[in-house]
């Protein structure tokens, strides 16, 4: 009783409207905006469930936000140029006798 009175607070509807297990609707799409769903399909059980599958398209939009964070596109970095770059520095003679603190600060 609770749960049909929050759908009908939320103005859900149930899209469903033919029967999902014998002649019976025991699965429930629900939704409070008309255009959302989209192409709902009761089709064949899946496996040896008693249950028939229920297939629909969600029709939305994504709404594209502004941001000034700069996003780094790894996946498009030139590796191969720089493990040749890192293989070429003498690690042990730019570091040597040099403190932590300086070798941060070069």
């Amino acid at each position: 009783k609770e749960f049909v009175e929050c759908l009908r607070d939320d103005f859900s509807e149930q899209l469903v409207t033919e029967p999902t297990r014998e002649q019976a609707i025991l699965d429930l799409v629900m939704c409070n905006e008309a255009d959302l769903i989209r192409e709902l399909k009761v089709k064949e059980p899946l496996g040896s469930s008693d249950h028939n599958m229920i297939e629909f398209t969600l029709q939305f939009e994504r709404e594209k936000l502004q941001s000034d964070v700069t996003v780094l596109q790894l996946n498009k970095g030139n590796y191969k140029d720089v493990r040749e770059g890192l293989a070429r520095v003498d690690w042990r003679r730019s570091r040597a006798g040099k403190a932590v603190e300086q070798q941060w600060q070069e």
